[in-house]
């Protein structure tokens, strides 16, 4: 007990003054990877393609088709992203429904 005391006291002090005060960073900016810049770009690309698609339906369609628009574009996507050919038969039909 008389060694863990010191320790105890140290680090409830140190939790106390990071719970009043905050914490502190080390004041180094986080980088920014091309990875990163890349997957927020993609992100921004594919809402702005959602919402592109979105603009161009007639109102009465939006509600019922959204969805399944929305889901064939993800798979798209994906296949894109993996450079992988994206084969989809049913959509005509689902869309023209």
């Amino acid at each position: 007990m008389r060694g863990i005391t010191p320790l105890l006291e140290r680090w409830l002090g140190n939790l106390l003054s990071r719970q009043f005060e905050g914490r502190h960073s080390k004041g180094v900016a986080k980088t920014v990877t091309k990875q990163r810049v890349e997957s927020h770009f993609d992100l921004e690309l594919r809402a702005a393609v959602m919402h592109d698609i979105l603009d161009m339906m007639p109102e009465g369609i939006k509600q019922n088709k959204a969805r399944v628009i929305l889901q064939h574009l993800s798979e798209a996507w994906r296949c894109w992203k993996a450079n992988i050919p994206w084969k989809v038969m049913i959509i005509n039909l689902i869309l023209l429904a």
